[in-house]
């Protein structure tokens, strides 16, 4: 939730990947903002993977602040 306010958007959460890319791709008025969601979402869904992936096979506990972080900087970097 917190992702989405970076870009100033109110939404309801998808059920599926496909859905959450696609979700505001042809509602953003310029090719500038669609390029801006494709790199958060892309990112969004990195940075879980990852996460999800540490805390599956190297037993890291969950830290949302730290995935928050993650996502933060490697969107705007």
């Amino acid at each position: 939730k917190r992702c989405y306010g970076w870009l100033n958007i109110n939404t309801m959460f998808p059920g599926n990947i496909q859905d959450i890319f696609g979700q505001h791709m042809f509602c953003m008025d310029n090719k500038k903002s669609r390029k801006r969601w494709c790199v958060v979402c892309c990112t969004i869904v990195w940075c879980n993977w990852r996460k999800i992936n540490d805390n599956i096979f190297r037993g890291e506990s969950f830290d949302y602040d730290l995935i928050v972080q993650n996502i933060t900087f490697l969107s705007w970097s």
